[in-house]
């Protein structure tokens, strides 16, 4: 889940840069920026990418821990073994 999450975060850093990039070399009218905004804006968007990654890399672990959990219960419900040997 975090690979994930961290590729769509990196995805949408590049998207975003490529847009208000072009809205400050082309933009006119309502749909123009300025660099400053744009840098702002890009840093905004890295930090809530990055809240997002963090959060699933807790669930992740929370998941994994569940996991081990369950496994070693599992193997303490079974019945001990004699030795006859």
């Amino acid at each position: 889940m975090m690979p994930l999450m961290s590729g769509m975060g990196n995805l949408s850093y590049i998207l975003i840069a490529l847009a208000g990039g072009a809205m400050i070399l082309f933009g006119e009218g309502v749909m123009t920026t300025t660099l400053g905004t744009l840098v702002s804006f890009l840093g905004l968007v890295k930090q809530f990418s990055s809240s997002l990654t963090q959060t699933s890399q807790q669930m992740n672990s929370v998941v994994l821990g569940l996991a081990g959990a369950g496994r070693i219960f599992a193997m303490m419900d079974n019945e001990a073994e004699r030795d006859e040997g």
